[in-house]
Formats: C-alpha cells, sequence, structure tokens
C-alpha cells in the first residue's frame, strides 16, 4: 500500500500570465483573474494527464513495507531525494542512511534501490512504516519540454474559448494537446 502527499505544493505555473495572455491575444489585463485560474487548471489537467510534475513540488511519499527490488516515485521527474525514513520494529521512526541507497532514471521514471550490497531494515507494521520525501518537477523551468508548454496553452485556450459553453472533450484544442503530450506520458501509474 503507498499513498502520495504534496508536502510544499508548486509557487508557480509554468507559463505567466503575460505569455498566456499573449497567446490567447487578449490586448489587456481585465480578464488576468480567469486566464489564471484557466492556467491552473490547465497546468493540473496536463499533469494529470502525463503523471508527471513540471513545476517543482516537495513530496512525502509513504509505503507499509519495502519493495523487493527498488521502489519508483510517484512524481518525476525527480529533482532530489531530501531523505527516507521508517519506522523500526519498535515503532521508532528512524532515517535510512543515504550512503545505503541510490536512485536512477529509467524511461523518464526514478527508481531507488538500495546498493546491492545493502539489506533494508526490518520495519513496524503500519501503513506509512516507510516514508520518502523527495523534490519533483522541471528545474530549470526551461527545461519543460516544448510540446507540453503548448499543451498547457492550448488547454487554456481551451477552457478560455468555452468558458461559457460546456465543455467538449473532442475539442481540436484538448485532441491537440493531447497528441502533443502523448510521448510525455510516465505509463507506471496511469489509471
Amino acid at each position: 500500500m503507498s499513498s502520495v502527499k504534496v508536502i510544499t505544493p508548486p509557487t508557480d505555473y509554468p507559463i505567466t500570465i503575460a505569455g498566456a495572455r499573449d497567446f490567447l491575444q487578449v490586448g489587456d489585463s481585465l480578464d488576468d483573474h480567469l486566464i489564471n485560474f484557466f492556467l491552473a487548471s490547465a497546468t493540473d489537467y496536463c499533469e494529470g494527464y502525463m503523471q508527471r510534475a513540471l513545476m517543482p513540488r516537495t513530496i512525502l511519499q509513504t509505503m507499509d513495507s519495502w519493495p523487493t527490488e527498488g521502489f519508483y516515485v510517484r512524481w518525476n521527474p525527480m529533482l532530489t531525494i531530501t531523505h527516507i525514513k521508517y519506522y523500526d520494529t519498535d515503532e521508532t521512526l528512524q532515517t535510512l542512511d543515504s550512503a545505503l541507497y541510490r536512485y536512477f532514471e529509467s524511461n523518464d521514471i526514478s527508481c531507488i534501490s538500495l546498493k546491492p550490497t545493502e539489506i533494508f531494515p526490518e520495519v513496524f507494521d503500519r501503513p506509512d512504516a516507510i516514508q520518502i520525501t523527495y523534490t519533483a518537477g522541471y528545474d530549470p523551468l526551461g527545461t519543460i519540454p516544448a510540446p507540453i508548454y503548448n499543451a498547457i496553452l492550448l488547454e487554456t485556450r481551451f477552457a478560455y474559448d468555452f468558458r461559457t459553453n460546456e465543455k467538449i472533450d473532442n475539442s481540436p484544442y484538448r485532441i491537440a494537446s493531447e497528441r502533443l503530450m502523448y510521448n510525455h506520458i510516465i505509463y507506471t501509474y496511469r489509471t
């Protein structure tokens, strides 16, 4: 069993209000509150569709037991591991020595594993026996792939243009944005 919680959410969106306003061809700032709302929704939709973090955030991922091989983090790309903690058999929270594990990326999915000569310590039986705190997202901002930027802009346009009408999922904007994101989907967590 695993759960994921955002500890520190992103502080910004991948696209500025000015950039979105320019793309939408809006000449004034009267709709900035709406554009900001649509940027948030577009970013959230794109992240969910791809199962990928765009802006940096701190994540707490918990598990009830150590996996047999290594374990995959829920939000990618992973930037850093803050720490891995676990409840020992006396139910005392311990920090796993960072010299015991390593992490690597395979097919855009970050995996944490013990070094070959190491063994995971025994843990207490509880749902959050293992706690991994890490940061995920693109940093610096300019490293987000261009198709993803374009997908966010198209989703923002979709929301802005259809804000007074019923949303249509087969809109040309939605179809185009999903095509742009297709090669960036992380399938491990796709439902």
